[in-house]
């Protein structure tokens, strides 16, 4: 009714106040105007993470998505420093600046301080289903772990199929029925994004010593690429074979030159001598 509409207005403001980052929503002001609640909003002009990745149909690319789940996470961080959990985060609450692709964490109306942890109302489950954490459906006990559940849905929706296997065990993590076994808060799964690649893009493959010449072992770069093993076999390793043996072989033709050399000089005396008797 009205009077729970008014009560999740103020409880945005008042939560909101709380809260000065660049990937939080701000809010500046809230009052009534002909009986009606207000609050005065930041402009976010450009749409919201769910329409994009409804207008592509699809995923998106990791040098695209995982500067925006970082974002997510950082002001989502900020909330869980304060004790609150937003409960509802999702695609569509998650906006995106089209100027500059910046990320804003919105709608903290049915946020929760941390040691608030359970519902009002018994039986009265808070925020989008898909996205809602086990804990959260069972109406149980809140934290920020609650929303590290629903970043991993999002992760999982954003990052392509084919991901690094580190990506793969982030979203694993994020996704446990048990709290104890997800990340703590959001600040700790931002880290963990961060130690991925620094630039958004999956690890380089090179080979590795003592792996046969056709695969490949990934590792992360700035490590120092092994060097790659060649099979005596292999066409590259028979023309290295060949080039060692060529200054055996030069050797062998000379002495075999100057041993015929030889060979005809003695022929060519003994012949001599023996026309110079008869």
């Amino acid at each position: 009714g009205d009077e729970e509409v008014r009560a999740r207005f103020t409880r945005e403001a008042r939560l909101a106040a709380k809260l000065d980052h660049p990937n939080v929503v701000q809010v500046y002001d809230v009052g009534e105007e002909d009986d009606r609640p207000y609050i005065v909003m930041e402009l976010v002009a450009g749409g919201t993470l769910g329409d994009r990745l409804e207008r592509r149909g699809r995923s998106l690319p990791l040098l695209e998505g995982l500067p925006l789940l970082r974002q997510m996470c950082d002001g989502l961080g900020h909330a869980h420093a304060r004790r609150l959990v937003h409960r509802d985060v999702k695609p569509q609450n998650l906006l995106l600046r089209r100027a500059d692709d910046c990320l804003k964490v919105a709608d903290f109306g049915i946020a929760r301080a941390a040691e608030e942890t359970r519902l009002t109302r018994t039986g009265n489950v808070i925020g989008t289903d898909r996205y809602m954490a086990p804990e959260q459906l069972a109406d149980g006990r809140i934290s920020p772990a609650t929303d590290v559940f629903a970043c991993g849905v999002v992760a999982d929706e954003v990052l392509p199929k084919r991901r690094p296997p580190e990506l793969i065990e982030i979203v694993k993590r994020c996704l446990e029925v048990n709290p104890r076994d997800r990340f703590p808060d959001a600040d700790a799964l931002s880290e963990a994004l961060a130690s991925v690649d620094q630039n958004g893009a999956p690890p380089a493959t090179v080979p590795v010593a003592g792996a046969p010449a056709e695969r490949a072992t990934t590792i992360r770069r700035g490590t120092a690429p092994t060097a790659r093993l060649t099979r005596p076999g292999s066409p590259a390793g028979t023309a290295r074979l060949t080039q060692r043996r060529r200054p055996g072989l030069r050797r062998s033709a000379a002495i075999l030159a100057v041993l015929l050399v030889a060979v005809a000089i003695v022929v060519g005396i003994a012949f001599s001598l023996s026309s110079s008797d008869s």
